[in-house]
């Protein structure tokens, strides 16, 4: 893993012309994505500020960056350069709100993955780190993160489950029920290992089919799930990391609600 910090030590060089093109000045964050998308680098040539897609690097090593030529990096005078340099995304320095909307503090630095550039957690500094699995969004104004903390939505539905709970009349008769079904079941032939794993193949292939149909498309509203431990904003963009915490919420067939297709 890589840090906002420990790359700023690095040079990055061309393969083809085997030279050091500049030092590493900055890197940029795609909010939607929360991975890097461009490496700022201070040109040792023309002592100004290039934009270097990630993507383009061959790899982030101990010493240099990699990259096959000079090329890769954005001419100095087009729009995609200066929107790079000049307005590229940091996530240090931003504030950082819970669920419940409380301000826990602000960035002070964060890490990323070497390979992907993905962001794996940010650090609030005194101890305070979240992981990349606690991140609900990044704004260009603040970041929101699950602290764990239990939300009002979550009070209200455990206070709404006690207050229906049923009789003990009501509770002895389910009881019965269910002892009835379990004793038919158990003598009912079981299901064979083959129809098992055939269901089984077969809901999975249904929850791919969902989750590629949902990937990439925005919330037009937010979107809590039953337990209230998962909640997806309005304007969020649906992607592999939103939909993993849906489906382990089993919130997939509540996005599909939310979005347009």
């Amino acid at each position: 893993m890589e840090t906002n910090e420990t790359i700023l030590t690095r040079e990055v060089v061309a393969i083809d012309t085997h030279k050091r093109l500049g030092k590493v000045k900055a890197v940029c964050v795609d909010c939607d994505s929360r991975a890097l998308n461009h490496i700022i680098v201070d040109s040792y040539s023309t002592h100004s500020a290039l934009a270097l897609p990630f993507e383009k690097t061959v790899a982030l090593g101990d010493t240099f960056i990699t990259i096959m030529g000079h090329d890769d990096l954005l001419p100095s005078g087009t729009p995609a350069a200066r929107i790079a340099v000049d307005e590229g995304y940091t996530p240090v320095g931003k504030k950082v709100f819970s669920l419940s909307g409380n301000h826990l503090g602000i960035v002070k630095s964060f890490e990323f993955d070497a390979v992907y550039g993905n962001l794996t957690s940010i650090d609030l500094g005194e101890g305070t780190i979240f992981e990349a699995d606690t991140f609900l969004f990044f704004d260009p104004e603040y970041i929101f993160v699950d602290d764990g903390a239990q939300t009002a939505l979550a009070l209200r539905g455990s206070k709404d489950e006690t207050e229906e709970e049923p009789p003990a009349e009501a509770t002895e008769t389910a009881a019965e029920e269910i002892e009835a079904v379990v004793v038919e079941e158990e003598i009912s032939e079981p299901e064979s290992a083959e129809e098992s794993a055939e269901e089984a193949k077969e809901e999975s292939a249904d929850t791919a089919e969902l989750r590629n149909a949902l990937k990439g498309s925005r919330l037009r509203e937010s979107v809590t799930s039953e337990d209230g431990v998962f909640t997806a904003f309005k304007g969020a963009v649906i992607d592999d990391a939103l939909l993993d915490e849906a489906e382990a919420h089993e919130a997939l067939i509540d996005l599909t609600m939310a979005v347009d297709f």
